[in-house]
């Protein structure tokens, strides 16, 4: 937890160049523009997180469910460090009083699971998608 003090974080609430250089790629054109505009509206949080000349972005939502429970919901993260990053996403979490933290990623099972050890993540399915 120690070097997770040293990461400093910024709320953006637009959606910027340096954004869309950086998480812009990681999300699908059909659903970029409600994206943004959820940033905007402030209802999904957007931050730039920095460890020295290191940046991360990272855009976050929480997620209702039916049987009154909720996720924080990571949509996309792009940037260096995310073994310092995500111990202070889980303390997000816990803070939020949200029942468990989801993601989707491009990266193998393997790589997500080394990026993740230690904190609980289990695989819930695999997303298959065709273009038309």
């Amino acid at each position: 937890m120690e070097e997770t003090q040293k990461l400093s974080w910024q709320q953006l609430t637009e959606w910027g160049r340096d954004v869309e250089s950086a998480l812009g790629p990681l999300i699908d054109d059909a659903i970029k523009q409600e994206v943004i505009a959820n940033v905007h509206g402030k209802s999904w949080q957007l931050w730039r997180i920095a460890n020295g000349s290191k940046k991360t972005f990272l855009l976050f939502h929480v997620a209702a469910f039916s049987d009154g429970t909720s996720d924080l919901v990571l949509v996309a993260i792009d940037g260096e460090g995310i073994n310092k990053i995500l111990p202070q996403i889980m303390k997000i979490a816990k803070d939020a009083n949200v029942k468990g933290v989801q993601f989707e990623t491009h990266h193998s099972e393997k790589v997500a699971r080394r990026l993740t050890a230690g904190y609980g993540f289990e695989r819930l399915s695999t997303i298959f998608r065709a273009e038309l």
